[in-house]
């Protein structure tokens, strides 16, 4: 609104690495429009998606608009019809083309998801609304591991509340499945990861458990959609999460907004979480009976996990498996690579491991654990293999 025609209108910037502004442009008519995603397009120029009610159908259409690699507006497009349509996400497909995800209102005031595929030149190829007798309403959408799409965003539940929606198509935007997340309070859907293992990573925010105010949702899925873990994250105010990465250490960064703290009203918001190993991280039941050490620590070839017990031995005669010892390497996606049996006689033993997985391929530098599993207990130890 500081710029151009009045109301809202669209407004590019284009940075350094540094975050520099190198430009700027905006374009806008009479009313306002709004850009929600952008792309950079193969001929190094912007896509951007958003709405307008400026002109068009009536109400709100998606508004569709090409810059060049300075910022110079090529061509805008509308899609919609008299009711409201919104684009909110945007992504690019293997032929060149764009998805779009928002909303569209039907006749009786409710919301569906709406994908819309678009040519390089912004024409409408295909258009499919995915939703129910309440409302659905996409943020996010990215492509998945088999060529189909992931959706993100919030829908309306039985109990006149929200939840969290994520919802998968095929490549044409053909439902395959939809599952809802959050718990009994209103929850909402921002932002989706594909991880490398077909599952999905979903951000958002729930009041459900919170006790006062909203607080950031992560929930980590398997490729079914389906919730593999949930996590909260906030304070005693309002906290929201729009947007989560996977990062090189296997753990996530999470960005939204506080009230819980900063400086008042609403401050940035940034979490960084540990690697999500998909094993168990709890100490020694019983800390004192053992003493698990691993050294070098981070190594290059090799390195020596080194376990010392206090008053317990075992028979190694017997096949009872009384006093065996696991010890377990996992990578940081919670694949098991190795595994050691040991049955001690001694109070104290040791296992090298050459940085390879059980079928002796070397495995790639990065974080990996040992996990230690003796009788009622087990001991959890982080190493790092560099090159």
């Amino acid at each position: 609104e500081s710029f151009g025609s009045g109301g809202s209108d669209v407004y590019l910037i284009k940075t350094d690495a540094n975050g520099n502004v190198e430009w700027t442009s905006y374009y806008g008519l009479l009313y306002n429009e709004y850009s929600n995603s952008v792309q950079q397009t193969p001929d190094s120029g912007y896509i951007i998606a958003g709405r307008l009610n400026s002109f068009g159908n009536g109400g709100y259409d998606i508004f569709v608009m090409k810059f060049d690699l300075g910022g110079n507006p090529l061509w805008g497009k509308f899609i919609g019809d008299s009711l409201w349509n919104v684009g909110n996400s945007m992504v690019q497909t293997a032929d060149g083309g764009y998805i779009i995800a928002g909303s569209t209102m039907h006749s009786t005031l409710t919301l569906d998801i709406f994908l819309v595929k678009i040519d390089t030149n912004g024409d409408t190829i295909w258009a499919v609304s995915i939703g129910g007798t309440s409302w659905e309403v996409a943020d996010e959408v990215k492509r998945t591991l088999d060529g189909g799409l992931i959706i993100s965003g919030t829908a309306l539940s039985a109990a006149e509340s929200c939840e969290l929606l994520l919802a998968k198509t095929d490549s044409l935007g053909n439902l395959q499945w939809s599952r809802r997340h959050g718990y009994d309070g209103w929850d909402e859907g921002h932002s989706v990861e594909v991880l490398s293992d077909g599952g999905y990573l979903l951000v958002g925010e729930s009041e459900s458990l919170a006790g006062s105010g909203f607080d950031v949702y992560l929930s980590r899925t398997y490729p079914n959609g389906f919730p593999l873990w949930s996590k909260l994250f906030g304070g005693s105010d309002h906290d929201y999460g729009y947007s989560a990465k996977i990062t090189s250490d296997g753990g996530y960064i999470i960005t939204g907004k506080t009230k819980s703290y900063g400086n008042g009203l609403h401050d940035v918001y940034i979490i960084k979480t540990e690697p999500d190993l998909g094993v168990e991280e709890y100490p020694c039941h019983n800390p004192s009976i053992y003493l698990l050490k691993v050294a070098p620590n981070p190594f290059v070839s090799s390195t020596t996990i080194r376990l010392s017990g206090l008053g317990h031995r075992a028979d190694p005669s017997t096949n009872s498996g009384k006093g065996r010892i696991e010890l377990e390497i996992f990578d940081i996606t919670g694949r098991r690579v190795r595994q050691f049996t040991l049955h001690p006689s001694s109070f104290t033993l040791e296992v090298t491991w050459d940085g390879r997985d059980k079928s002796g391929n070397s495995l790639p530098s990065g974080v990996y654990y040992v996990k230690l599993k003796a009788e009622s207990n087990s001991l959890t130890r982080k190493i790092m293999k560099i090159r």
